[in-house]
């Protein structure tokens, strides 16, 4: 097996993984970080096949920031742009 070296890397996780720590306890102890859904996060009654108005998933891995809190002039970008962008698309400009 060669060596290898991890000269850096970021992440956003769920369930307060916010530091190194935090990140290592998790691959350490093999932890599942999925919650259950919240109601306020599944519009049932928006499906046009749920007869029973009930949701069938299992759960998530829910990540808690604020999707709005982005420093758009750091990454030379306009509010406009900003909130043009899918937050996964922001996400990943904040962890790279």
């Amino acid at each position: 097996m060669s060596d290898i070296a991890i000269v850096g890397y970021s992440f956003k996780l769920p369930q307060g993984v916010e530091d190194d720590d935090a990140f290592w306890d998790v691959l350490e102890n093999r932890r599942n970080l999925m919650t259950d859904w919240l109601e306020s996060r599944v519009k049932t009654e928006s499906f046009a096949n749920n007869k029973h108005q009930k949701w069938n998933g299992k759960g998530g891995h829910f990540i808690n920031d604020d999707v709005a809190a982005f420093d758009a002039p750091f990454f030379s970008l306009t509010a406009k742009e900003a909130s043009a962008m899918d937050p996964m698309q922001r996400w990943t400009l904040e962890t790279t």
